[in-house]
């Protein structure tokens, strides 16, 4: 809001200078205090002319260097629904014949949007990994330390005590050393379990963020609508939303319904027909700016009055200029929209009430926002915002902390199309393929048309008065004129067969449609097409075919774990960071992508993993290896399959205890077995009995148990 313009009394007529207490009329008052907001509402115009026309500026110059890129989406757009551009559909109605479209585009774009879901369906296509634990803070380090000192103190005078002897200073050293290492690793091994249950407890709570944004479906319409269309997916998060939901209380012993209002940041996709950015922009951070067209409905903008951020007048000031009419700023893209999608196009005719807002994210200088009544900017300093603008009127701008300064868009592209912001898609990448099937497929129609039957010549001078021989039926009598000009050389009708060309034309339709299937990399045969020749007849060799047709499946979806998946869970777990209230859940973690390529890795890692254990899984084997490398062996295995391995299989330092737990009840045992035979006068035992991993002598291994006895 703007700040308020002062009165100036000195202007008013009954102002005196000499005077100590000016005295003025209502009727001065009044018209002072309309002067001052005259004077406002010049200050306000003129600033909400600079900003918005910094906006426009910047959303005319953005919509100039992406018009070609819109002109081939529109066009990928009429392609898929199996339209023709007006005026290609104009030259085939000048021709005449068949206007027929097949729709191969359209089978290509849901074969591929069906294979990328699948390979994301395998499992949650993320996952949260603590970081690399830091070494032990100065202060672990410090109680570590004293905690053994007064451990290694308090054992030097018991052995004092005990035996009246000093221990020797180095020996005292040494174990010390070694008991501060074991304790800090630890205290390491306690810190990176904890670090790993927080990394669960928030991997589950963003999961619920996307459960509740209806994440899956997004993604499903931004793959299925946009990747494989236009070439580039838009989603946009997270986008914090009030709703109100309504909970149960118990009061008195009876359940009552209370409504109650949260904030949830939600996941919406956004069309890339919507998203202008900056023409030298080739991702979303190097962007000067970047520009959304959201529409709005007249009674969401009426919704915003009063919430903090926004400008109630400007708000007003909108909905008396277009409450009525609407408001459009790219009507054209959005009547294509319509007409691709079989709408009748009355939501975009005048007196809609939709508002097409400008969403502008980027920097202005800090005097703009002097302007609206920020204090603490710097005049020439840039400044991050996030401003709301219809037509020529701002009506919300929000100053972006450092923390909030990112664009909260992320994208994906099918194909990379070098230096630019967009990627390709399926109709422009087989669009020359499209064409000449098309034409091979109008041709065939008209061929099968022009001769499907007979056609006949007939001589109309011939023809007798009222007959001109177009209709035709069985056993129609025919009437000739032949006595008026005599016997004649040319008989009065005759048939003929047009040639049928429909299997040079098949054979033609059928080489364009192959190569579409290998320039697209999405084959017939994913789509459950069994008709496959060469090395598809077989089981293997259909298995390699569909092996190398994956690879063009994994780059895809190699770009959506790096340009989607990746930086949306990243700004979630910002986003828990900063407002969710529950602390166990925080602390540092890493997001890692579990797309296509992690996934099939995962899965040929496995099965040499497991081929490996079972190898390995014989006496001879776990004799070299040991239990250590066994069970470090299992833990490996149970972290791929996203198990805790604390769970499946101890540690190498838990290990290395049941060792000395074993030879220590070894050594006890040997003694008690001396002890006995030394009662009974015999010779002690040479060799203890073989204990087994719990301690327990092992049955058949008791050889030479006393000296002499066999």
């Amino acid at each position: 809001m703007l700040p308020p313009v002062p009165v100036d009394f000195r202007q008013a007529p009954g102002y005196r200078s000499d005077s100590i207490m000016p005295a003025f009329s209502n009727a001065e008052l009044v018209a002072l205090e309309r002067e001052a907001e005259r004077e406002a509402d010049k200050r306000r115009e003129q600033v909400i002319s600079n900003l918005s026309s910094h906006i426009r500026r910047c959303f005319e110059d953005a919509k100039a260097a992406k018009s070609h890129i819109e002109a081939e989406m529109i066009a990928a757009l009429n392609q898929r629904a199996g339209r023709y551009e007006p005026d290609v559909l104009a030259e085939i109605r000048k021709f005449g014949g068949s206007e027929l479209f097949v729709r191969l585009t359209e089978q290509k774009c849901v074969g591929a949007g069906s294979w990328i879901r699948d390979v994301l369906s395998l499992d949650r296509p993320w996952g949260l990994d603590p970081t690399a634990v830091p070494d032990l803070s100065p202060g672990e380090s410090a109680a570590i330390a004293d905690i053994i000192n007064r451990a290694a103190l308090d054992a030097a005078q018991r052995q004092i005590a005990e035996s009246g002897t000093v221990p020797d200073p180095e020996a005292v050293k040494a174990q010390i050393a070694q008991a501060t290492e074991k304790a800090k690793a630890d205290a390491m091994r306690a810190r990176e379990k904890a670090a790993r249950a927080r990394a669960d407890k928030m991997a589950k709570t963003i999961e619920d963020y996307l459960d509740e944004s209806a994440f899956k479906a997004v993604m499903a319409n931004a793959i299925d609508l946009d990747l494989t269309t236009f070439g580039t997916a838009i989603l946009k998060g997270p986008v914090p939303r009030t709703r109100r939901r309504l909970a149960w209380e118990q009061k008195d012993g009876q359940w009552t319904p209370v409504e109650k209002e949260e904030v949830y940041p939600e996941v919406e996709r956004v069309s890339p027909l919507d998203l202008y950015p900056s023409g030298d922009a080739t991702s979303v951070e190097d962007a000067d700016y970047l520009i959304e067209i959201y529409k709005l409905r007249r009674s969401d903008l009426r919704s915003f009055r009063g919430i903090d951020g926004y400008n109630d007048r400007e708000i007003d000031d909108i909905l008396k200029e277009h409450g009525t009419t609407g408001h459009r700023e790219a009507e054209h893209v959005d009547q294509a929209v319509a007409a691709a999608s079989s709408k009748s196009g009355s939501a975009y005719l005048p007196g809609s009430n939709t508002l097409d807002a400008l969403i502008f994210f980027g920097e202005v200088q800090g005097q703009l926002l002097i302007d609206w009544g920020v204090k603490s900017v710097e005049p020439l300093a840039e400044y991050s915002i996030e401003a709301w603008m219809i037509d020529s009127h701002v009506f919300r701008v929000d100053i972006k902390e450092p923390h909030e300064a990112f664009r909260p868009y992320h994208k994906a592209v099918y194909r990379a199309r070098p230096g630019s912001f967009w990627g390709i898609g399926i109709p422009l990448t087989i669009d020359y393929l499209q064409k000449m099937c098309n034409a091979a497929a109008r041709a065939l129609g008209n061929n099968m048309a022009i001769a499907s039957g007979p056609q006949a010549g007939v001589d109309l001078e011939q023809m007798p008065p009222g007959e001109d021989g177009k209709k035709m039926w069985p056993w129609k009598v025919w009437r000739f004129n032949t006595a008026k000009y005599g016997q004649s050389s040319v008989p009065p009708l005759h048939f003929f067969q047009p040639d049928m060309h429909a299997a040079e034309l098949m054979a033609i339709y059928e080489k364009f449609a192959a190569l579409a299937d290998e320039i697209s990399g999405i084959p017939r045969y994913i789509q459950g097409d069994s008709n496959v020749g060469g090395a598809g007849r077989t089981a293997s060799g259909l298995s390699m075919l569909m092996g190398a047709a994956s690879k063009t499946v994994k780059a895809i979806v190699s770009n959506i774990d790096t340009g989607i998946i990746e930086p949306l869970i990243s700004a979630m777990f910002r986003y828990a960071m900063l407002y969710h209230p529950d602390r166990s859940i925080k602390g540092d973690v890493k997001v890692v992508a579990k797309g296509s390529t992690a996934l099939i890795v995962r899965e040929q890692a496995q099965v040499r993993r497991n081929e490996f254990l079972q190898t390995t899984n014989n006496p001879t084997d776990l004799a070299i290896m040991g239990e250590a490398r066994r069970a470090e062996l299992l833990r490996s295995t149970a972290e791929t399959l996203s198990l805790d391995p604390d769970q499946i299989a101890p540690t190498r330092e838990e290990i290395e205890k049941r060792q000395q737990a074993r030879e220590l009840a070894q050594q006890q045992l040997q003694q008690q077995l001396q002890q006995q035979l030394m009662a009974q006068g015999q010779p002690a035992a040479t060799a203890p009995r073989a204990l087994g991993p719990e301690g327990a002598p092992v049955s058949g291994r008791d050889f030479n148990l006393f000296a002499g006895g066999r």
